[in-house]
């Protein structure tokens, strides 16, 4: 199960990001057609009440989508600040952010796998000592190996032979979801 060149753990890692940003677009894309039709009057922005939204997770999802910069966060953040659901200005936009919302809290379990992952790797290397630690750039989806010392970013492979079989133990339990494994480790000392 375990391959200690990484490609299987960089594969999957990949598998998931990928998933994420697919999802994201695919919603987008639905959105997109629903607002189209919103505009000709074929379908209503039903917008559930109370719908409130994170500021933070909002930003995230626009930058993955390559829609945020300072101007639109600025105004957005206004918005978000004075409307409601029942503000007919707002509503399209309203629409727009519950719909990226479902589709962000629809890929969240592969994201929270991610940022568990590289948490357990980076607490393992601290206590073994080591200068390197993982980095998960969240609006990128990227898992990078960063040097403490360097601050220089290295692939995967990069790592030891030692750091690269615990990467890969770690992704097999942390990273596989629901599968359940049980580890005999030989010779722990080693």
């Amino acid at each position: 199960l375990i391959y200690f060149g990484l490609s299987d753990v960089e594969d999957k890692l990949e598998r998931m990001t990928r998933f994420i940003q697919q999802s994201m677009f695919e919603a987008y894309s639905r959105l997109s057609g629903n607002i189209f039709d919103a505009l000709f009057g074929m379908q209503e922005l039903v917008i559930p009440p109370g719908q409130s939204f994170d500021w933070e997770s909002v930003k995230l999802m626009l930058g993955r989508l390559g829609k945020n910069n300072n101007l639109s966060e600025r105004e957005i953040e206004q918005a978000l600040a004075v409307s409601s659901s029942s503000t007919e200005g707002y509503r399209p936009m309203m629409y727009f952010l519950q719909q990226l919302s479902t589709s962000y809290e629809d890929s969240r379990p592969y994201e929270t796998a991610i940022e568990e992952f590289v948490s357990v790797v980076n607490g393992y290397f601290e206590v073994a000592l080591t200068d390197k630690r993982l980095r998960f750039d969240k609006m990128t989806l990227k898992v990078d190996v960063v040097n403490l010392v360097t601050e220089k970013t290295l692939p995967l492979g990069s790592l030891s032979s030692g750091e690269k079989q615990i990467v890969s133990v770690f992704s097999r339990l942390i990273l596989d979801g629901d599968k359940k494994y049980f580890v005999l480790i030989d010779e722990p000392e080693l």
